[in-house]
Parts: C-alpha cells; sequence; structure tokens
C-alpha cells in the first residue's frame, strides 16, 4: 500500500524552509490588502476567511480550516502587493512556512 504524505508533512521535510508555530485571536490578521505574502499557512484548528474588499464592499474568496494551507498565492510567488485580507474568524493555530 503507498503512503500518503499531506504537504503539511512534506513542507516540514525540508530543512531550508523556516516554520514557526503561532496561535492568533479571532479577528486577527495574517495580512492586509496592499501587503506582500512572505508566507504559506497551514491551519490546525479554527478557521481563516480570505476576502478583498471593492467600492466598500467586502467579497469573500474562500474559507480555509483545518488540516488546509492558505495565502495569497500571487503576492506570494511575485512578491506583489496582496489584493487580499487572510484574517482568523476564530481562535485558530497555525503553522507559518516562509520562503
Amino acid at each position: 500500500m503507498e503512503e500518503i504524505v499531506t504537504l503539511h508533512e512534506l513542507l516540514n521535510g525540508f530543512s531550508n524552509i523556516q516554520r514557526r508555530s503561532l496561535i492568533i485571536d479571532r479577528g486577527e490578521f495574517l495580512l492586509r490588502q496592499g501587503e506582500v505574502e512572505s508566507h504559506i499557512y497551514y491551519i490546525h484548528s479554527g478557521a481563516i476567511h480570505a476576502f478583498y474588499v471593492s467600492d466598500h464592499e467586502e467579497h469573500t474568496i474562500r474559507f480555509g480550516y483545518k488540516g488546509s494551507l492558505i495565502t495569497s498565492i500571487p503576492s506570494f510567488y511575485n512578491g506583489q502587493p496582496s489584493e487580499l485580507f487572510l484574517q482568523a474568524i476564530r481562535k485558530t493555530e497555525i503553522t507559518a512556512y516562509s520562503r
């Protein structure tokens, strides 16, 4: 039988990737619109809301829950300012991987 390796386990296997564990409170931001993303986040518990604001309206892109990864992909890969906010919607435990 094949062994299934999660992306979280794979990222932990690289010695050159910096990582740190964080607990963030409800309402706290991991990223704000206009900032450059330098992390990929693995969610151990809790939930993150990814959204942007346009014409004073909030537009949800996705929610990240336990066992998922979340980031602003274009900002992370291209070094461009993010169009997204990443905000905890409840107390959340994450691992932040930086490049």
